[in-house]
């Protein structure tokens, strides 16, 4: 799917397309989600901590 099509389905410009496919633009989630949309997939957003064994994702079990 070239840029100009994914932005006439967004409804966004084409440059600003570009950008966020550079790096350069950060789009908000519901941009993100209208782009998941044109190109009929699913969005997922996850957050993962850096560090799996970090206890403020993973408190340690104390049996309660």
């Amino acid at each position: 799917i070239s840029q100009e099509t994914l932005a006439t389905r967004v409804g966004m410009d084409q440059s600003d397309i570009s950008k966020i496919e550079r790096g350069v633009a950060n789009p908000s989630v519901n941009t993100l989600r209208k782009i998941a949309d044109a190109l009929d997939c699913n969005l997922e957003v996850r957050f993962e901590p850096k560090d799996p064994n970090d206890p403020a994702f993973y408190p340690p079990d104390d049996g309660q």
